[in-house]
């Protein structure tokens, strides 16, 4: 069942199409997008031209891809001069709504062919989807179905209910949920970060779902000592309780405002000023770390927003956030401390119950590990299944123009799915 439907999170008209193996009050929204260019150049990437009569088809809205300011094709040649799969016809990305059973909404930009081997794309945290606009365009151009979703709390997703967290198992479930919903049997998976150690967390509780994994800088589950509980949990209380009391301020000072995305963060300028914002806090992450300013314009595009309305068009530096500025669209509650960790030998369970091949990505001024002991341990974990990658950059190294190239990165990302193609 299909019908038309205006929906306010995209200046698009969009489609409802209610997915036939889940609850009937579980639907998918659907509008196609202009692709962002991959350029270094920020104002470029960020802005997509909307032609003014898009025609209808089937229930969802097409447009002409002489339309759009950009292509796949155009994105994936901007990377490297040569030698890069490129679509035979320019490939515009998708926007999806996904709604799931528990009420949230799953916001996603999905590369590549319908009938393409799936990949789900998990990313960091307080990142969004755009953290695999460098790399998905190329995984698509190999024929692949590149799904990047933003996790509940984080970019166009909607945020948990007040009474709620955000827990590790919360989302190693919607990662599940998700390809439920998409009517996936198996998959592949790409995830930076906490979206690697989601990843590989669901591989082991769904090993019979997940058949390779692509883990950017993370290896598992972040862990603490046994002995460390009560106070974390004493810590995360007493964070959870300020923030509560922040966020009831901010939305009685929003009028009227309360529950919309992003009330109560900060509210910046200018774009620009978000994007230093985002470029200020790598300094204060363990390690040598940086994150180029293309690459922060980047994820500011999709996760901040107009003050006044966050889930407006996505941003574009040089033009102001107009009348109010802008903030971020993150919920302010992903900042507290997590309320309970798994210990060291937890987190390497869910390693060894996996059954899928795994290749690890690590950057030369990466994220450090906790120790060399444990690093040592999480990869025996995982035996002959595991590939380690040591490459050039930090812990964006699959989104920096400078560390995210064909043969240090693009390669033997698309090798490895490759290798893993025929069991999808």
């Amino acid at each position: 069942m299909a019908c038309y439907f205006p929906v306010s999170l995209f200046p698009l008209i969009a489609s409802i199409t209610f997915l036939t193996n889940l609850p009937s009050t579980t639907y998918a929204f659907h509008a196609l997008r202009p692709p962002a260019p991959l350029s270094t150049t920020t104002s470029s990437h960020l802005r997509s031209s909307i032609p003014r009569a898009p025609s209808f088809r089937r229930g969802i809205l097409s447009i002409p891809s002489s339309s759009y300011s950009s292509t796949c094709l155009e994105a994936t040649t901007s990377l490297s001069p040569s030698s890069l799969p490129t679509p035979s016809s320019p490939l515009p990305y998708e926007e999806e709504l996904l709604a799931l059973p528990d009420g949230l909404t799953v916001a996603a930009k999905v590369w590549g062919p319908a009938s393409g081997p799936p990949v789900l794309a998990l990313h960091g945290w307080l990142d969004n989807a755009n953290t695999f606009d460098r790399l998905a365009p190329y995984v698509a151009a190999a024929g692949f179905r590149v799904v990047c979703i933003d996790f509940p709390g984080h970019g166009r997703s909607s945020h948990r209910s007040p009474d709620a967290v955000y827990a590790f198992t919360d989302y190693v479930y919607y990662a599940w949920a998700l390809a439920k919903a998409l009517k996936w049997k198996k998959f592949q998976i790409l995830g930076h970060s906490l979206g690697a150690g989601i990843g590989l967390a669901l591989a082991g509780t769904y090993p019979e779902l997940v058949t390779r994994i692509v883990c950017v800088e993370t290896l598992g589950i972040i862990s603490k000592p046994a002995d460390s509980a009560p106070t974390t949990l004493r810590e995360a209380i007493r964070q959870r309780a300020t923030l509560v009391e922040v966020m009831r301020k901010s939305e009685e000072r929003a009028e009227g405002k309360k529950g919309e995305i992003g009330v109560g963060n900060k509210v910046y300028a200018s774009v620009e000023e978000a994007i230093q914002a985002r470029l200020n806090t790598v300094g204060k992450l363990p390690g040598a770390q940086t994150l180029e300013a293309s690459s922060a314009a980047i994820l500011i595009g999709r996760g901040a927003g107009p003050a006044a309305t966050p889930h407006a068009a996505d941003l574009v530096p040089g033009e102001g956030g107009g009348e109010g500025g802008v903030r971020f669209r993150h919920d302010q509650r992903l900042a507290a401390s997590a309320h309970i960790y798994l210990t060291e030998e937890q987190s390497r369970a869910f390693l060894m119950a996996s059954r899928c091949p795994v290749l690890l990505l690590r950057g030369e001024e990466g994220w450090p590990a906790a120790s060399p002991e444990e690093e040592i341990l999480r990869e025996a974990a995982l035996g002959p299944r595991l590939t380690v990658l040591r490459v050039p950059g930090s812990h964006h190294l699959h989104l920096d123009a400078s560390t995210c190239t064909e043969g240090a990165v693009m390669r033997p990302i698309v090798r490895f799915l490759e290798e893993g193609r025929e069991g999808v």
